[in-house]
């Protein structure tokens, strides 16, 4: 097994775990710039689901969403600013099953993927696409940060 797929499999169990002792409170406890613990935890979902959809175009197409044109901003810092206002309407309660849920499902097409298409991915600037665990790691130990 490639090592990201284990190391995204492993954020995942670390992000399952955690969640599992959220309470009500501590998914409304601040993390600072605005954000919640289940703003972030969102985020992390609407991401996992985006690198989703982005594989799968690369699985059915052979090109990287977004590689086709460089563009003059991050459009995912934009994308970010975007969901805050969303992401603080979302019920706490329902996106810490939700965000798990998301994270499966992208580890499952990574692991799926041929290993030809998994090195195209990893050698592309894209590779964050397919390596989500560190993603997952940084907001999930932005998060431990606030728990007692």
């Amino acid at each position: 097994m490639h090592a990201d797929v284990e190391h995204n499999m492993a954020a995942t169990g670390r992000l399952e775990e955690l969640v599992a002792g959220l309470t009500p409170e501590l998914l409304g406890r601040p993390l600072g710039g605005g954000w919640t613990v289940a703003m972030a935890l969102g985020h992390l979902a609407f991401w996992d689901g985006r690198q989703r959809a982005a594989l799968e175009h690369f699985v059915d197409t052979g090109v990287l969403l977004g590689s086709e044109a460089p563009e003059p901003h991050n459009p995912d810092d934009l994308t970010n600013e975007a969901l805050e206002p969303l992401l603080a309407l979302v019920d706490p309660h329902a996106i810490d099953e939700l965000v798990v849920e998301v994270a499966q499902a992208v580890d499952e097409l990574v692991a799926s993927l041929e290993e030809g298409q998994l090195s195209a991915v990893l050698e592309s600037d894209h590779a964050y696409i397919a390596r989500r665990w560190r993603h997952r790691e940084e907001h999930i130990a932005q998060i431990e940060a606030v728990l007692p």
